[in-house]
């Protein structure tokens, strides 16, 4: 008897153990769903949070965006005037320029035309003062022979 109570003891423990075993496995799984949705819930939690982030940082980027666009608009208006206002500048002090040499070559060439007039009249003026110095000479030289001839003889 001793061995069957110990047998039907044993069998009721091992049904004990079973339904012990179903129990915690029912409330593990319990656990772990709960646990599981809660990671869910997390993971579900922490997307909305990135993804309210990522909204923010895109509005921010995109006012940003058109800030630096306006920017770069702006800047490249006021190069383009800027640039209209340096042309206009070098073109007016170009044509200035050309005015200059123009009126300096005019200048230059009277300049050239009057020293080679002048060259020309001197060397001709030289000519006829060579030729009436060389007779005025040749002249005073027979006067002085004749002086002397006169004087002499």
């Amino acid at each position: 008897m001793y061995m069957m109570r110990q047998s039907c003891q044993t069998s009721i423990s091992c049904v004990e153990v079973e339904y012990l075993l179903k129990a915690h496995e029912s409330c593990l799984t319990t656990l772990i769903e709960n646990v599981d949705m809660r990671n869910d819930e997390r993971v579900t939690n922490q997307c909305r949070t990135f993804d309210y982030e990522i909204s923010k940082i895109h509005d921010v980027v995109k006012d940003r965006r058109e800030i630096f666009e306006k920017l770069v608009y702006e800047t490249e208006a006021s190069l383009e005037f800027k640039v209209k206002d340096l042309r206009d500048l070098i073109s007016t002090k170009v044509k200035k320029l050309d005015n200059y040499c123009v009126s300096v070559n005019k200048k230059v060439d009277v300049v050239a035309s009057e020293r080679t007039r002048l060259i020309e009249y001197l060397t001709a003026f030289n000519k006829d003062y060579y030729n009436d110095l060389k007779d005025k000479t040749e002249k005073d030289v027979k006067v002085f022979e004749k002086i002397e001839n006169f004087l002499s003889g």
